[in-house]
């Protein structure tokens, strides 16, 4: 079964691919107008967030970050700042993130990305950068200088494991617990000292940030058979290719136990009803009036999802071990 196929019973996720796919291809067009004939700068704008993921409809903002060569090439982006802004505001009219993590002003010469990993100067929006960049990153301006970096990236990752079959990558794992275990304290933060509302994020943490994470581990666990480093960078850069409900697909589709495309299936369910909340203006709206923990009491949308999430975990969970044997090194690496 092909993953279109698949998806015809997941009418919110396919409307959200689509909604993505034709946006992204209008933006595409705008940007390579825009850039038309400053071949001598390279560097490569990426989106993440709902549209990275492909999830994306009208109640969705554009996050956005641009890595780069050189500081020449950052300071011929800057100055194309004002432009690319309006570029994006004409398609996408909700703001991106107000941490600076993302948004057209978001610059950064390449280099940089991989330097200090773990090391003192390694800040939270780093690593998001990172993480975001292999997890859910896609192209909006030159896929070849993308898949340059991408690539630069997780040859920094895996150059750690000795070559050989069986081996986890654990730099590469590591640093996306890291980034997951980041994200669930971050919301802890927001919501406590920096007054923001709890609803939305605590339902978009249980699903479709657990979704990356755990995206993120079959990609680790499925390229322990590529014994060479050059097998290896290519088996997950492929992997990373693909948006993070289509990659468990394909991963199961793969395996092929008829137990664990089922539980694919629940896991869709439950992923198509939080899409299907999020992307109604006043279903999203009603979570985010959830300011404090203590009003989801009031909600009875709240409550469902909460309840549907539970599942979800559940079933995360039950695909992992239905998919990898218990002597599978993943199991431990996720622990020790």
């Amino acid at each position: 079964m092909e993953y279109l196929d698949f998806l015809k019973d997941y009418t919110s996720i396919k409307n959200c691919i689509d909604y993505s796919n034709n946006k992204i291809s209008s933006i595409k067009q705008d940007i390579m107008s825009l850039f038309e004939g400053f071949n001598e700068f390279e560097f490569t704008i990426i989106t993440t967030g709902s549209f990275g993921r492909r999830e994306a409809s009208d109640e969705s903002d554009l996050d956005l970050f641009i890595f780069c060569s050189t500081q020449a090439s950052k300071e011929f982006i800057e100055s194309k700042k004002d432009n690319l802004t309006q570029l994006i505001n004409k398609h996408v009219t909700k703001e991106s993130g107000s941490t600076g993590t993302f948004g057209s002003d978001a610059i950064e010469i390449f280099d940089n990305v991989l330097k200090n990993i773990g090391g003192t100067q390694d800040k939270n929006e780093s690593l998001t950068r990172r993480m975001l960049l292999l997890l859910e990153g896609y192209p909006l301006y030159d896929e070849t200088v993308f898949e340059k970096y991408r690539n630069m990236l997780i040859n920094k990752y895996i150059d750690s494991t000795s070559e050989g079959s069986n081996r986890i990558d654990k730099f590469l794992l590591n640093d996306i617990i890291r980034y997951y275990r980041t994200i669930t304290t971050d919301f802890q933060y927001k919501v406590e000292e920096d007054g923001k509302s709890w609803g939305l994020r605590n339902i978009k943490l249980r699903f479709s940030r657990k979704l990356l994470y755990f995206a993120g581990i079959l990609t680790v666990a499925e390229v322990i058979s590529d014994e060479i480093h050059s097998e290896r960078l290519k088996s997950i850069s492929n992997h990373f290719n693909k948006p993070a409900l289509e990659r468990i697909f394909e991963i199961t589709k793969k395996k092929s136990p008829h137990q664990c495309l089922d539980l694919v299936s629940e896991i869709f369910s439950k992923y198509e009803i939080f899409l299907s909340s999020i992307c109604d203006h006043e279903k999203r709206k009603e979570l985010e009036g959830i300011k404090m923990k203590a009003n989801r009491l009031d909600s009875v949308l709240y409550d469902d999802l909460s309840k549907d999430s539970n599942i979800f975990t559940e079933k995360l969970h039950e695909l992992l071990t239905c998919l990898y044997e218990k002597n599978h090194p993943i199991y431990s690496s996720l622990v020790f």
